[in-house]
């Protein structure tokens, strides 16, 4: 998203990804962390594969398609700092049950981290590329706006549906 975005909305993209990216240390990568958790728990490829809901597809294919279409890089925007929003409630959720589970310290890292470093994020999405966007650019906002309304709504088919499939066994 970063691709001819002014200096300050830049960044913040930037200082986004490095902490993605373990701030350049292997073990902190993002990916390196999560699959700790999916070990942790067991989440094998093929598990994954097999109970992959629609839903879960839908929330990364937005993401995706949204980031790698630059046509659609205001609707980017608004997808990615929902998401920064919505993350930290999520995996303090997530730290709750894993601590009632007695999983390991290493497992929840991941998860743990993405507590205090999305909410700075979030915070730095509206502060230092939001804004600074609309200010210079009032008729992006309906796109961010677009984006922003896209990841709530498939975030929210998401989790019903996982939801329905804990309580009842099957997806609607």
């Amino acid at each position: 998203m970063q691709i001819g975005m002014a200096v300050r909305p830049k960044l913040e993209l930037a200082g986004n990804y490095w902490d993605e990216m373990g701030n350049g240390t292997e073990p902190r990568v993002h990916t390196v962390m999560f699959q700790n958790a999916l070990d942790e728990v067991g989440a094998t490829d093929d598990f994954i594969r097999e109970n992959l809901s629609v839903d879960a597809m839908v929330c990364g294919n937005l993401s995706a398609m949204l980031a790698l279409r630059k046509p659609l890089i205001f609707r980017a925007v608004g997808s990615f700092a929902v998401t920064e929003f919505l993350f930290p409630r999520r995996c303090a959720q997530l730290l709750e049950a894993w601590r009632r589970n007695a999983l390991s310290v290493e497992g929840i890292e991941y998860h743990r981290e993405h507590i205090g470093i999305d909410a700075r994020h979030a915070s730095g999405f509206f502060k230092n590329v939001i804004i600074p966007l609309v200010e210079e650019r009032p008729e992006v906002a309906p796109e961010i706006y677009w984006g922003a309304l896209a990841r709530l709504n498939s975030s929210q088919r998401y989790l019903e549906s996982t939801l329905q499939t804990l309580t009842y066994g099957s997806a609607r």
